[in-house]
């Protein structure tokens, strides 16, 4: 490239001179372009690659407790190695809710894909995850990992206290005598 031109890093490996498309993302990206898929409620993932589905289409949640999952190209991802899963995904009509889109608008354009109620959301976070897509062939079209943290905040949040606080009758760190948390000696 010339000097002064501009570069995108991204999708492929290198450089590239062109600017990055969405229409343009490789198909099959578990090592190389990371996690396109974005796992939002206990119950939904978000994924733009289900947008563009062929009619028929099936997604499924693939999990490996090794973190093994490959792409293995027209065969679709391998080594799941969990009792939990695959589990097949439903694609939801439509976009994000207007309260997901507004939470997310980077993903405004986005499918929705319904996760199963018998998928364990507490132990599949804990896991490697891809998705995948297939044609109504059983061909493997697409596959991605899967970002985690809103998911982790919807399971894991904590609304109570941080830091050090005074056990109830203890005197206040504002206070004159050094005070004490209950149970540290």
């Amino acid at each position: 490239p010339a000097a002064g031109s501009e570069l995108w890093f991204g999708h492929t490996a290198g450089f590239a001179t062109e600017a990055p498309s969405p229409e343009r993302v490789p198909c099959g990206d578990l090592s190389t372009c990371g996690a396109r898929a974005h796992w939002l409620t206990e119950g939904l993932i978000a994924w733009r690659a289900g947008a563009e589905a062929p009619a028929g289409s099936s997604f499924v949640l693939h999990a490996s407790a090794a973190g093994a999952l490959v792409d293995a190209g027209a065969a679709g991802v391998q080594n799941s190695d969990t009792d939990e899963g695959p589990h097949e995904l439903k694609l939801l009509p439509g976009r994000l809710t207007p309260e997901l889109a507004a939470a997310h608008p980077y993903l405004k354009d986005c499918s929705l894909l319904e996760v199963p109620h018998a998928a364990h959301a507490r132990v599949l976070c804990r896991r490697q995850l891809a998705v995948s897509m297939r044609a109504v062939s059983g061909e493997a079209l697409d596959c991605t990992g899967v970002q985690l943290g809103p998911l982790l905040d919807e399971l894991f949040s904590y609304a109570g206290p941080l830091g050090c606080v005074p056990a109830a009758g203890e005197a206040a760190a504002t206070g004159g005598s050094r005070p004490r948390y209950g149970g540290a000696r």
